[in-house]
């Protein structure tokens, strides 16, 4: 099969205050700690020097640590690992998101993926960023899944022609626009469904509560570490209760919780679709 020993590399974007730190080491004490030796994490930073400086798994960039350089840090990461690492496939994700990697690196071997490509889940914005008020279809920067060639590509970016567009929609609009193919992809987002299904790609971060991130992600691994159904059960029964407990903490009108989620159920259905497309027609 396709990559059947692909070395993968997530380029983590990480910052160093309370909140952050402790989703990174939540992220380093479970699915991480399962990546074998074809992959690796490596922590993205910036910092005040005018040069790169590696050290173990943190990758320090030349821009300042902010919120708003997040295009800057990953294009001069991309451009740091294009030159002297060797990988398959790169993952641009955060210290929120939750990776089974039995389950990515089986999705990955599919012929789908063998040709250029960058692919992640689909959202939409409605902001007019590049003087288009329709709504744009992007990949979130949850999961960014890069190719050799996505990854060249994307090294050329000038972030400073992207000034004020996250950097999420940017990168999807200058692959999208390098003719590379885009290709959707499910996630499991407990945030805003709080249903868990068992899944290659999970979304753990909560806006409302700091804390939740990080429980999730256990949960999660201890989860997919059990070797018997009935303490499979077990775990998923404690998921499901942590997620009915944040929904009620943030109720809302079940149709405003319907009208949230429209976009994520269209989303897993589009990529479900646009999978058996493809494999059809690859065969």
């Amino acid at each position: 099969m396709y990559l059947s020993h692909m070395k993968i590399i997530f380029l983590v974007i990480a910052s160093e205050d309370p909140v952050h730190q402790n989703d990174l080491l939540a992220q380093t004490n479970t699915w991480v700690s399962s990546l074998g030796q074809d992959s690796r994490v490596i922590w993205l930073r910036g910092h005040g020097s005018t040069d790169y400086k590696f050290e173990s798994d943190t990758l320090y960039v030349p821009c300042a640590e902010s919120y708003q350089n997040i295009l800057e840090k990953t294009v001069l990461g991309i451009r740091y690992i294009e030159l002297n690492l060797d990988f398959d496939i790169v993952i641009r994700t955060n210290v929120s998101t939750y990776f089974h990697i039995k389950k990515l690196r089986h999705l990955l071997t599919s012929p789908l993926f063998e040709h250029d490509f960058f692919g992640g889940f689909i959202e939409k914005t409605k902001g007019a960023y590049f003087g288009d008020s329709v709504n744009l279809k992007f990949i979130s920067g949850t999961g960014i899944f890069l190719s050799k060639a996505a990854v060249s590509k994307l090294s050329a970016l000038n972030y400073l022609e992207f000034v004020g567009v996250p950097d999420d929609v940017a990168i999807s609009h200058f692959l999208t626009n390098k003719q590379i193919q885009r290709i959707p992809m499910t996630r499991n987002n407990l945030s805003s469904t709080h249903v868990f299904f068992p899944s290659y790609f999970t979304r753990a971060k909560s806006s409302s509560d700091p804390k939740l991130a990080s429980k999730r992600m256990h949960l999660l691994y201890d989860f997919y570490t059990q070797n018997t159904l009935y303490a499979k059960a077990k775990k998923y029964l404690q998921i499901s209760r942590l997620e009915f407990d944040s929904f009620l903490r943030q109720p809302e009108p079940i149709s405003k919780y319907f009208l949230k989620n429209r976009m994520i159920i269209s989303s897993f259905i589009y990529a479900k679709g646009f999978r058996i497309w493809r494999m059809l027609k690859l065969h």
